[in-house]
């Protein structure tokens, strides 16, 4: 028998493949045992049928495609909000002048510290200080809602202060207190770490900023999704509502997605940026604390205020800490029945102080309706 070297052996299987795209090599594979390779990616993939390659790589496109959409919906709700938009907008040419009023070795020791403030803002939790009875407002609601919305407040309740304040931050042009509703939500930032949790003294002992100035708190604070709402969340060390009256010129508030912005503030952080080496032994000391890092730094108030822009509804919160174990306790069986099952059906968790100040547990509701409590093994608080 002759053969005819001349003609190349045929190397993709046309009956295998209707338009899929998959050449099938009779002699190589990936030495694995994979014998189909797509010609879009160039990989060899596991044994079966040209569909199940086309049907893969339709997926990973899918998943794609579903990212892109995922990230122009957080991109439209981070200017859907008047206050987050003109932040954008105006950032920039306040960030410059702040910068042009600035040493050459404030800048270079402002970049020595970047990383330890990043460090504390990266390892806490975005929170919402609130009571028992506005938390259950909240979750009938689905929405946590301003003192514009709601009339109460779990901090300082005045709406032409908040008002004013808000416009000096973000320049948002809102010229009705009507349209209030549209404001940021004030929240704080809390450690991740149940020890460092515990240790913090933000206003209250445990469960966070005021906590403990109201006769019906639970103590209780809100973790937020942080990754869902890092777009469009602001912050800035201590009370946004002391700048007002501060021989500082007011503080400059840093988008949390933006890094380059930290440390930009004026007056008081002119001492910090002035004395690097002591600041960094500060930080590091206080690594994880950023109710600690709030007061060193702003002089004036013990935590990290954050503000929330546009909704904040309950698909953003992740679980409640309720730190006064107590308190919690004395509730009639009926409303922690009725707490825990609103709870439930938001799809958040309830975590309670142990009663030790150390550590925590997960409040749960059986199939029969009765509460039972199980140890939390973390020794952080998650946000997922």
């Amino acid at each position: 028998m002759k053969f005819d070297f001349s003609k190349k052996p045929a190397t993709t299987d046309t009956s295998a493949s209707s338009g899929a795209g998959v050449i099938v090599s009779p002699t190589k594979g990936d030495g694995r045992g994979n014998d189909l390779h797509s010609e879009k990616t160039g990989r060899f993939v596991a044994k079966g049928s040209a569909g199940e390659v086309a049907e893969q790589e339709a997926t990973e496109q899918s998943v794609k495609q579903n990212n892109i959409a995922k990230y122009f919906t957080r991109l439209s709700k981070v200017y859907e909000a008047p206050t987050m938009r003109n932040f954008m907008i105006h950032r920039q040419k306040r960030l410059a002048k702040r910068m042009a009023g600035l040493s050459d070795q404030q800048k270079q020791n402002q970049e020595i510290l970047r990383p330890y403030v990043k460090n504390i803002l990266d390892s806490s939790n975005f929170t919402i200080g609130i009571t028992l009875r506005n938390l259950m407002s909240v979750l009938k609601d689905g929405e946590y809602k301003n003192q514009f919305a709601t009339g109460t407040s779990h901090g300082l309740l005045s709406r032409d202060r908040r008002f004013r304040v808000s416009e000096s931050f973000f320049g948002h042009g809102l010229s009705s207190m009507e349209l209030g509703t549209k404001l940021e939500k004030n929240g704080f930032m809390q450690s991740k770490k149940i020890k460092n949790y515990f240790e913090e003294k933000s206003g209250s002992v445990y469960g966070g900023y005021s906590a403990s100035q109201y006769q019906d708190s639970c103590k209780i604070s809100i973790i937020l999704k942080k990754k869902e709402l890092a777009d469009r969340t602001t912050y800035c060390f201590g009370d946004s509502l002391n700048q007002e009256s501060s021989s500082r010129g007011g503080i400059l508030p840093q988008k949390y997605t933006l890094p380059w912005d930290i440390g930009t503030m004026p007056g008081y952080m002119d001492r910090i940026l002035n004395d690097a080496e002591s600041t960094k032994g500060m930080l590091e000391k206080d690594v994880g604390l950023p109710c600690k890092a709030g007061e060193d730094f702003s002089g004036d108030g013990s935590f990290i205020e954050c503000q929330y822009h546009g909704p904040l509804t309950c698909d953003l919160m992740s679980k409640v800490v309720i730190g006064n174990r107590n308190y919690f306790n004395s509730l009639g069986e009926d409303d922690r029945k009725k707490l825990l099952t609103l709870l439930n059906q938001r799809g958040m968790r309830a975590l309670i102080n142990k009663g030790d100040n150390v550590s925590l547990e997960e409040v749960k509701l059986d199939e029969s309706g009765n509460i039972y409590y199980t140890t939390y093994e973390s020794e952080e608080i998650d946000d997922d």
